[in-house]
């Protein structure tokens, strides 16, 4: 495999609650009842995992927060069996 064939992950720095700063790295990409989701874990402490709504204007991409109800039926989505 050449250099330029291998894929780097998709990192994402933005702050956490109290202003630090946190590095994200993007684990999937999926998609839920037509919309766009980010799974990511923290570089830091790799247990601990975010799922985030993907909002595209032109070509730039925000990651928004999901609320706690949306995140429990993505974490079940994402736990399934896939289908065959």
């Amino acid at each position: 495999m050449h250099l330029d064939e291998q894929q780097l992950p998709d990192i994402l720095e933005t702050e956490d609650e109290t202003g630090q700063p946190l590095t994200l790295e993007v684990l999937r990409y999926f998609f839920y009842n037509g919309e766009e989701y980010a799974l990511l874990c923290n570089e830091q402490k790799q247990d601990e995992r975010y799922i985030m709504h993907i909002q595209v204007e032109g070509d730039e991409e925000t990651f928004e927060p999901v609320d706690d109800d949306l995140q429990a039926a993505l974490i079940q989505f994402l736990e399934a069996p896939p289908q065959e």
